[in-house]
């Protein structure tokens, strides 16, 4: 049985939006037949999922300092939560 995964924080950080953007497009090209398509067919292909990245580049969120902010909460939280870190 898979054991089902709490988020840590109330949110989502940027940085995982970006990648869970990224796999979608991913599939969107594996479960479309982008073999032998001219390049303006491929344009056409997966937009909903190319906008999602263009939105998360273009709003300029995903910044070193949001990043760094962000694995930074998490690691507050789970010291909160008694979880012991190592370096």
């Amino acid at each position: 049985m898979a054991e089902e995964r709490v988020p840590i924080l109330n949110y989502k950080p940027v940085f995982q939006k970006f990648v869970e953007a990224n796999q979608a497009l991913i599939a969107c090209y594996q479960k479309s037949d982008v073999k032998g398509q001219e390049l303006g067919q491929l344009d056409r292909l997966c937009v909903k999922e190319k906008n999602e990245i263009k939105g998360i580049l273009n709003s300029n969120e995903m910044t070193m300092t949001r990043l760094v902010q962000d694995r930074v909460n998490v690691l507050y939280l789970l010291n909160e939560k008694g979880v012991k870190i190592t370096i």
